[in-house]
């Protein structure tokens, strides 16, 4: 999110963790996390976030509030098999809301 705001993230543990898929090629590729932290010290790019309206209104309620962020994300596919090209990758994906 660089390109609209950076924040520090709050290190939180994995709320969930599940088995996905049989099929495995080792590590935890077959494996899927979920959790839940906050974003803090929110430092917004004015210029890319006054263009979207989406952003605009989550920075304006995150600045009335808290000034904090709630990030939710589920995890999948991370590949621990050193030897492989894609070795660190994986999927995230999840929502941002504002805290009161």
């Amino acid at each position: 999110m660089g390109e609209y705001f950076s924040a520090d993230f709050q290190p939180a543990p994995f709320q969930y963790r599940w088995v996905k898929t049989a099929n495995s090629s080792g590590g935890d590729e077959d494996q899927g996390a979920a959790g839940q932290s906050l974003l803090t010290n929110i430092v917004w790019n004015e210029t890319t976030t006054e263009k979207s309206e989406i952003l605009r209104e989550l920075k304006n309620k995150a600045m009335k509030t808290s000034g904090k962020l709630s990030i939710r994300f589920n995890m999948d596919s991370f590949n621990e098999v050193q030897q492989d090209p894609y070795f660190g990758w994986g999927r995230i994906t999840g929502k941002l809301s504002f805290v009161e």
